[in-house]
């Protein structure tokens, strides 16, 4: 294979090697409740301050944060918080790496949401997927080169009214295999 090829592959099948965006997210949800929806508000501004004061965002959602994920310090990895509400995903598509939200008002609550880790999509480099090319052409041609021998035989065989006679031909030695299992 030349490099050309493998360049010419990488160019036409870019999509093959894109790295999706990764966003890792952490949330604070205050259910409603009993409560007045102010009073949720006033709680979650609090946790804000503190937030913004240098308390951990983990050990607050863990002590604070009424979901599923608060004893996992409110962490919703990297694609789980694509279940959250929309009004949340927008949210977290404007944060940074690092940033926390305000308070997001919701149907049930108020939610703060964190964004730990942000990637934005890549497609890798040729060099780092040079490799995996070479071996899916090779591939493609062992294939290619395999079916045109198939062909070449079938042709002579027709040609010629005996496999033996048009494998001799085209070169192909003739081994007995003795009955084959299927499958």
């Amino acid at each position: 294979l030349s490099d050309s090829e493998i360049a010419d592959y990488y160019k036409d099948n870019q999509d093959l090697y894109k790295v999706p965006e990764k966003i890792k997210v952490s949330r604070i949800f205050l259910a409603l409740g009993n409560k007045e929806k102010v009073a949720v508000v006033s709680e979650a501004q609090s946790l804000l301050e503190r937030i913004a004061k240098g308390d951990d965002f983990g050990e607050l959602a863990r002590k604070y944060s009424a979901d599923e994920k608060a004893k996992d310090g409110g962490d919703w990895g990297l694609s789980e918080w694509k279940s959250l509400s929309s009004k949340e995903q927008e949210e977290i598509q404007k944060l940074e790496a690092g940033k926390t939200s305000g308070v997001v008002e919701l149907e049930g609550g108020v939610s703060i949401l964190k964004v730990t880790e942000k990637e934005p999509a890549s497609t890798q480099p040729l060099e780092e997927v040079k490799e995996r090319i070479k071996n899916t052409l090779l591939d493609q041609k062992a294939r290619n080169l395999a079916g045109e021998r198939i062909a070449r035989l079938e042709r002579s065989s027709k040609k010629e009214k005996s496999l033996d006679v048009a494998s001799q031909k085209t070169g192909f030695k003739i081994k007995t295999t003795g009955p084959l299992k299927e499958g």
